[in-house]
C-alpha cells in the first residue's frame, strides 16, 4: 500500500503524540540512540542531547555533521553513523 504524498498514516500520526516523552523515555530500560544530521532543517537537532538526556543518561544522541532531515536517509555517510553508533551500544 502506498501512502499519497502529504498525507501521514495512522501509525505515523500516533508517533507524533510526544505529551509525556520524559516519563516514557525514563520507564525505557533497553539502550536507545538517536541518530540525526546537524543541519536538520525539520528539527533542532542541537537540542536533542539536552532535551533527552535527563530523562535517560545513557540515552546515546549522534549528529552527523552537514546532514539534513532528507540527507540521513539518501546520503552513505547517515548509515556509516548508524552503524558506528549501534556497533558501540551496550547490549
Amino acid at each position: 500500500m502506498s501512502i499519497p504524498f502529504g498525507v501521514y498514516s495512522f501509525r505515523l500520526l500516533m508517533n507524533l503524540g510526544s505529551s509525556d516523552y520524559f516519563s516514557a523515555l525514563q520507564r525505557i530500560k533497553k539502550p536507545m540512540a538517536l541518530i540525526a544530521g546537524s543541519s536538520d532543517d525539520q528539527f533542532y537537532s542541537d537540542r536533542y542531547a539536552t532535551t533527552l538526556q535527563p530523562a535517560k543518561p545513557d540515552f546515546t544522541v549522534e549528529l552527523v555533521r552537514g546532514l539534513d532531515h532528507v540527507d540521513m536517509l539518501l546520503k552513505p555517510a547517515a548509515l556509516a553513523a548508524l552503524r558506528r553508533t549501534f556497533e558501540t551500544m551496550p547490549r
